[in-house]
């Protein structure tokens, strides 16, 4: 039995696979097993992963009908997964050769440890650059107020999990398109499961103009996502009103986005609810009235501020 199975649901993804396949092949740690789901790709996606499966015994593809998005892919290669651990890449991502050899690592000194997630240095499709993550790591175990905030956490490729702590939560949320990969994250924390943040960035996680999660392409989905994920895990967050409140404030941000006021300041009035005595959630609820183009303004001033007084 493999000490970590990899599950990398795609679809469409014969620009960036073979980097991705590549990142786990190259691992210095080799006891692996590698399950990739193919969501009907039209691309060559198929070919490409026929492909690798040829040269690597420890690669198997897995072809099904599209079903939308990345859960049902993802879930079916965790049916299939023989591992201790399970460790996911997104598609469009890829790891440093170290990764799995430092998860082993940590997972071995601490048996207590249920879910590790590891940071990312973000790549910029359209300029070329590595940037570090904007998450600065001071303390390798987060509060769940920070977890569910949802700050530190950028791609379902800075996650592994134990698999028997896996069996006992359930599987994706395939109702949910965008953030599957966040619902697991807020159910760990419900479970109150142990875990690991590793401040070195060992994700880099590719932002491009094809991104499932992108803004532009699914601005609606991701807000009825986070309405959805904070009423499964009501009586969790509300433990944690702060992060409700922020959490609120992006689906407020989402709203005010597409246009639609009426939603944007019904979010924004709950987070000022839940975090009265945050001045910027009483701005932004302002800004909700006077529209997008004026928030965006605020932000990018906010930003500039912000910089050069650190």
């Amino acid at each position: 039995m493999p000490l970590f199975s990899v599950i990398i649901p795609t679809y469409n993804s014969e620009k960036f696979i073979r980097d991705s396949i590549e990142s786990v092949l190259k691992q210095s740690l080799t006891d692996f097993e590698l399950i990739i789901v193919d969501d009907g790709s039209k691309d060559t996606t198929q070919e490409i992963l026929k492909e690798y499966a040829k040269k690597d015994p420890r690669i198997q593809v897995i072809t099904t009908p599209n079903s939308g998005g990345p859960a049902t892919p993802t879930n079916i290669g965790i049916t299939k997964a023989k591992g201790t651990y399970i460790a996911f890449l997104d598609h469009d991502d890829s790891w440093k050769e170290h990764k799995l050899e430092t998860l082993l690592k940590e997972y071995t000194e601490d048996d207590s440890v249920g879910f590790i997630l590891s940071n990312v240095e973000v790549h910029l499709d359209q300029s070329g650059s590595k940037d570090p993550s904007k998450a600065k790591i001071r303390n390798r175990k987060l509060s769940h107020g920070k977890l569910l905030a949802g700050k530190y956490f950028n791609t379902f490729s800075m996650i592994s999990i134990r698999q028997n702590i896996l069996n006992r939560i359930g599987s994706l949320d395939t109702d949910l398109l965008i953030f599957a990969d966040y619902d697991i994250i807020a159910r760990m924390v419900s479970y109150n499961i142990p875990h690991v943040f590793l401040a070195e960035p060992l994700v880099t996680y590719r932002i491009h103009a094809h991104n499932t999660s992108s803004l532009e392409n699914s601005a609606k989905r991701r807000a009825e996502d986070l309405e959805r994920i904070t009423a499964k895990y009501a009586k969790t967050f509300r433990a944690n009103k702060s992060s409700l409140s922020s959490v609120h404030h992006a689906i407020g941000r989402l709203y005010l986005h597409i246009g639609d006021k009426t939603l944007a300041i019904k979010h924004y009035k709950i987070a000022v609810q839940n975090n009265p005595l945050n001045p910027f959630t009483y701005v932004r609820l302002l800004f909700a009235f006077l529209g997008e183009r004026p928030y965006r303004l605020f932000a990018t001033f906010k930003g500039k501020a912000f910089r050069n007084v650190s």
